[in-house]
């Protein structure tokens, strides 16, 4: 038998390879991106209902700060593996898709060093 694990919003949690710590980071990112948007939309419903809002605003500020938390670690953890480099991309990459396109300087700086600072360069050849 399998199971499989669902929030109350209905999102199906992914099977979390912790075996890897780019996976961790990658997940962490993602469920932050998905508070954001939950937590923002119910913002939004509550707006429309003429209902207080203001505990939602601290849950989103505490979101955005762990979601820049997580994001930065993404992007400054060390690869390891080809398959690394290629989870890294795909995330950025869906990231760019989704809209996101406020990189700063840091931010690729970051990014790219995380590229270079294989332990083993002859691994990836």
């Amino acid at each position: 038998m399998t199971l499989t694990i669902v929030t109350i919003d209905g999102i199906q949690v992914e099977r979390l390879d912790r075996t890897r710590p780019i996976m961790t980071a990658l997940w962490r990112h993602r469920q932050a991106r998905r508070e954001i948007s939950c937590i923002i939309s119910a913002h939004d419903e509550f707006e429309k209902s003429g209902k207080d809002c203001s505990r939602l605003e601290m849950r989103l500020a505490a979101a955005i700060g762990a979601e820049q938390s997580a994001r930065a670690a993404v992007l400054q953890i060390p690869v390891e593996t080809l398959q690394d480099v290629a989870a890294k991309a795909e995330h950025i990459h869906s990231l760019l898709l989704e809209g996101e396109d406020a990189f700063d300087r840091a931010e690729l700086d970051m990014l790219l060093r995380s590229l270079i600072q294989a332990e083993q360069p002859s691994q990836f050849l």
